[in-house]
């Protein structure tokens, strides 16, 4: 009987798999990709958009990309290390960090204009300030001001490890490093310093648009600070929060948990729904990915179980589409098309039925299709 019950179950993942790419065919159904690419290395940097609907997406292999909207590329840059990190993309350059310590500026051409060396591998993303900055922090715990001109502005030494990227309110700077949650100017002289209960790891800083800072730890508290410091509310998850928040219609804010759950918490802290996605694979899939909104209110999002999934605002679960590997990267979202890299190598873009993001402060992982981790006020 134990056979047969594990025969069983064998087939019926062999049936649900083959469900999934049988109706990848067809581009016009909700949860099955119209097209993917081969970057031909693990995908964990999250891809930009710019205006033109060019898509860029970074790989494991140290391989760069530009692709059209149809999924054709336009052109790749090789940098020989890997990059985790995401790029920021402005009106005429796009900036790539990678795991040799550089940040590059890359022309819509592909062509590299300046790099600058940190000295320590980048896993965090870049911002940019409106002014043309650039800032990125390192392994090292050191955050770099860059003028657009590839030349040293400032830099500030924090002493542990940064894989947060850099958020910007107006003129004050937020990044999550060991315990703390700084807030620097915009000449690199700190205002003040948070002190969280454990680690800030990969969650990057969410604004609001009354200027709350949201942002999760590894102890699995979730926190809401005030622009001056002063905390706000704490909501408690029992496992590693490595997501990014990203903030919805009414102030709702959306986050993933490495206890398998993507959460959604009212403005006032209090919980409005939690789901655990459907696993194709395994029990626990612990959710790195950063939620992005759709101006529908629907929820994508990826995570280690290989899936990408859809939510309703209701917190119920609309579509699954499973790929090769774990999704860690955050998606993307150009003119009702979803772009979201995974582990297999591939960058797949779904058709679904939200237009465009969510008309609200931080819709998605670096606040914007431009990856540019700044706030619209």
């Amino acid at each position: 009987m134990k056979i047969r019950a594990l025969g069983i179950v064998f087939f019926f993942f062999l049936f649900m798999f083959s469900a999934l790419q049988v109706f990848a065919n067809n581009p016009n159904f909700c949860g099955v990709p119209k097209w993917k690419f081969d970057t031909g290395g693990a995908i964990y940097s999250s891809p930009a958009v710019g205006t033109n609907g060019t898509v860029y997406v970074g790989s494991e292999n140290g391989r760069f990309f530009a692709l059209t909207p149809s999924g054709n590329l336009l052109w790749d840059v090789y940098f020989n290390h890997a990059i985790y990190s995401s790029p920021a993309v402005d009106a005429a350059n796009i900036y790539v960090a990678t795991l040799s310590g550089k940040i590059y500026d890359i022309s819509k051409n592909g062509k590299i204009k300046w790099s600058y060396d940190t000295g320590a591998p980048i896993y965090a993303s870049p911002a940019v300030g409106k002014d043309g900055t650039i800032y990125v922090g390192n392994v090292r715990g050191t955050i770099y001001a860059i003028k657009p001109t590839g030349k040293l502005k400032w830099k500030y030494a924090i002493n542990a490890e940064i894989h947060s990227g850099i958020s910007i309110d107006g003129k004050t700077l937020y990044v999550g490093s060991g315990t703390c949650l700084y807030a620097l100017g915009k000449t690199g002289v700190v205002k003040w310093i948070f002190p969280s209960n454990g680690e800030i790891y990969y969650s990057s800083p969410a604004i609001g648009k009354n200027g709350t800072v949201y942002f999760g730890d590894r102890r699995g508290d979730f926190y809401a600070v005030n622009p001056n410091g002063e905390l706000k509310w704490i909501y408690p998850c029992d496992s590693y929060i490595d997501s990014s928040p990203a903030i919805g219609k009414n102030g709702t804010i959306y986050f993933g948990c490495d206890d398998g759950y993507l959460y959604a918490l009212n403005a006032n802290g209090t919980l409005k729904w939690k789901i655990f996605p459907m696993s194709y694979i395994y029990k626990w899939g612990a959710i790195i990915s950063s939620p992005l909104i759709g101006n529908n209110g629907t929820i994508y999002f990826g995570d280690l179980n290989h899936v990408v999934c859809a939510v309703n605002p209701n917190g119920k679960l609309k579509w699954q589409f499973l790929t090769a590997e774990m999704v860690c990267s955050s998606p993307a979202l150009y003119k009702g098309t979803l772009y979201v890299g995974s582990y297999d190598g591939y960058l797949y873009a779904f058709n679904v039925e939200a237009t465009s993001l969510a008309n609200t402060s931080w819709p998605k992982f670096r606040a914007n299709l431009s990856n540019n981790g700044r706030n619209k006020r």
